[in-house]
């Protein structure tokens, strides 16, 4: 079964990978369970990943995608993703309810109708306890400009990161060549969204959140099941702009850490450094990933304040993943 998120012509099938247009129940707006962060970082192309849509053209591709490891999100577990088929979309399993994640939400395709040019990508990187899935869309293009135009002038690329032990997602956008919003995208502007328990049984699910706004610092805006029409104010004004990193943490510690007074939680100072950064409130393990997802640091300590000099560090951006799902943010500048 196939849950439509709307109905126009055959290619307006919008889908989150569940059926039709005919629903039962309806639930309240719903607040993100955990934390929801936007910030930008390099955008690095997969290398010697494995192929999902292999050496041809492709349309709608479906099947089963390894993650390596088990990863858990809105509360359950599991270790392979389900190819949606149209858009970016992927859910947990064949099960009930399913987790969907849909980083884009548009009719994509193959950018030729002869030979594969938008090849589907994954890999796992890192060390057993840390490692990140990563699943890339290249250069794809859309089944609307196909079909009205006859051509591929407008493509995109962007990337699915899910992180062992933190569980969290990311979505991550590269470059697009997208000037004509309302011939690509299903409602004129681009669908991002997370979905929580969607039930394939009555078509309906728990939450629903999209992004909407400015894609530099968006906001999330809950839908009610069976709500599949999209205001614009309900959706991303515009494209992310290359290197937009959207992360959401929605695991069971995150909504327990959410419950913490301020004065527990982990800060980070200084959010420029040079030569030291110090972090406060660190109770546990805790990695630092650069700027292109690899892990530089890593450590476990019961101090409540931890000291790491970074003179000898790259310069850019770096991200602090403690244990108890926090995330700490500092950029690293060039030496006087």
């Amino acid at each position: 079964m196939r849950l439509y998120l709307a109905t126009k012509s055959k290619h307006m099938k919008l889908t989150f990978t569940l059926t039709a247009l005919c629903f039962s129940f309806f639930a309240s707006a719903q607040e993100f369970p955990g934390t929801f962060n936007t910030f930008t970082q390099q955008y690095v192309e997969l290398e010697g990943g494995t192929s999902f849509t292999g050496a041809s053209s492709w349309d709608d591709p479906e099947g089963n995608v390894p993650l390596g490891f088990d990863f858990t999100l809105f509360g359950e577990t599991f270790s392979s993703l389900e190819f949606a088929g149209v858009g970016g979309q992927l859910m947990s399993s064949f099960g009930n309810p399913v987790q969907v994640l849909l980083p884009y939400g548009s009719d994509i395709i193959n950018a030729s109708t002869t030979e594969l040019v938008s090849p589907i990508t994954y890999l796992t990187e890192g060390e057993p306890g840390s490692r990140i899935f990563k699943m890339q869309w290249s250069n794809v293009g859309f089944y609307y400009e196909l079909e009205a135009n006859n051509s591929f002038n407008n493509i995109t690329n962007f990337q699915l990161w899910l992180y062992e032990g933190s569980n969290i997602v990311e979505y991550r956008f590269g470059l697009n060549t997208i000037k004509e919003g309302t011939l690509v995208h299903d409602f004129g502007r681009p669908l991002v969204a997370i979905v929580r328990n969607a039930n394939l049984f009555d078509l309906s699910w728990e939450s629903l959140w999209t992004l909407a706004g400015d894609p530099t610092n968006p906001t999330l805006v809950s839908h009610p099941s069976g709500d599949f029409e999209f205001s614009q104010n309900e959706l991303l004004t515009f494209e992310p702009p290359v290197g937009t990193v959207y992360q959401f943490n929605a695991s069971e510690v995150v909504e327990s850490t959410s419950e913490l007074d301020e004065k527990n939680k982990a800060t980070l100072w200084p959010s420029i450094a040079t030569n030291n950064i110090q972090i406060s409130n660190v109770n546990g393990a805790y990695q630092i990933y650069n700027g292109v997802g690899q892990l530089i640091h890593s450590n476990k300590t019961q101090n409540a304040i931890e000291t790491i000099n970074v003179s000898n560090w790259a310069t850019g951006h770096y991200i602090v993943r403690l244990e108890d799902g926090q995330t700490l943010k500092f950029l690293r500048t060039p030496n006087p």
